[in-house]
């Protein structure tokens, strides 16, 4: 009986440590890039282990910020599920974070495109994920090359994803819902919700997305670098509606600028050394701006409706010059979502 639970227990005390080295195997069979992982602490009765401080790197050395880190990961089974049959598991995820980085030399650039990343993380969770959970994260933008460098974010990302187990056999209905908030870099926020069914052969999805207060001047550095032409002042407010049913598209974006200023004399010229044909470029397309937008709200609008399929989007040109003669000369448009693209559950 002693050595029943001297085995126990040394077979408790050795499965953190065969658990951290097999999370690091696993996370190295991306091509391009290694994994290293924290403690691991594991709790057997509560069904339940936890990692901290996982980063996965780029192999080469050449980036020295990580594709993908995050403070804790915790993985139990989902015990309201558990007691009506079903066997599902949930992840929590504390202060994750998604680096990626654009330069001038290929091997300096990082996306994780191309790696085998859903395979790991069905190794990683062996049973299905039936709730998700984000907690303060982020997702960065950077680019050194830039000058001044790029460096944009989203961030206080919290998140909530439910019935991801889409199956017959785990749940009745097949819609996955997600639901999150996000602050941009400044002072903008966006809110997002999206249900979505994973399991039809074509896209099939439901996205309500809300923006407002997004200071153009915060990406002002990204702006610059790849967009033809120089913000200098300006907000925007973005209300989207998007469905798709099995591929095929519909629904609208309504972006609203205030107090833009797409041509500054100083900024541009004096300060910016911009060329004559850019600043031409420029001083039209603020002048254009200037006449089209509603003098009373200080704002250009613009409501842009499309249809068709994912793959050949089709926009409704004459309605979003429409949307900006009645937003001028009208009526102020609104960047609010009015619910009026939904998808129809069969």
């Amino acid at each position: 009986m002693l050595f029943c639970a001297l085995g126990l227990l040394l077979l408790r005390a050795a499965l953190p440590v065969a658990l951290q080295s097999y999370v690091n195997r696993t996370l190295d069979r991306a091509e391009d890039y290694d994994g290293r992982v924290g403690n691991v602490d594991l709790s057997l009765l509560a069904g339940s282990y936890s990692i901290e401080n996982i980063e996965i790197v780029k192999s080469n050395g050449l980036v020295q910020q990580p594709l993908f880190s995050t403070q804790q990961l915790r993985f139990s089974l989902l015990w309201s599920a558990l007691l009506g049959g079903t066997i599902v598991g949930e992840v929590d995820l504390t202060q994750p974070v998604l680096n990626f980085v654009d330069s001038t030399a290929e091997e300096e650039r990082q996306s994780g495109a191309g790696e085998p990343w859903l395979n790991i993380a069905n190794d990683l969770f062996p049973l299905r994920i039936d709730h998700l959970q984000i907690r303060d994260g982020r997702v960065v933008f950077l680019n050194s090359n830039a000058s001044p460098p790029i460096d944009v974010s989203l961030q206080d990302i919290n998140l909530i994803a439910l019935n991801i187990a889409n199956s017959r056999d785990l749940a009745k209905e097949l819609t996955t819902l997600v639901s999150a908030t996000a602050n941009t870099t400044g002072s903008g926020n966006l809110a997002f919700d999206v249900s979505l069914t994973p399991n039809t052969q074509l896209p099939t999805f439901d996205i309500n997305l809300e923006a407002s207060d997004i200071g153009l001047t915060d990406f002002e550095n990204l702006l610059n670098y790849y967009a033809p032409f120089d913000l200098e002042a300006g907000e925007l407010d973005l209300a989207l509606e998007m469905a798709s049913d099995a591929g095929e598209l519909t629904g609208y974006m309504r972006p609203v600028l205030h107090n833009i200023d797409v041509f500054s004399w100083k900024g541009d010229v004096e300060e910016d050394g911009d060329g004559l044909f850019r600043n031409l470029a420029e001083l039209f397309t603020g002048a254009i701006t200037e006449i089209f937008e509603n003098q009373a709200s200080n704002q250009f609008a613009t409501e842009v409706e499309f249809s068709g399929t994912l793959d050949e989007p089709d926009i409704d040109t004459f309605a979003a010059i429409a949307a900006i003669l009645r937003n001028a000369f009208v009526d102020a448009l609104e960047a609010r979502i009015d619910n009026s693209i939904n998808l129809e559950a069969d």
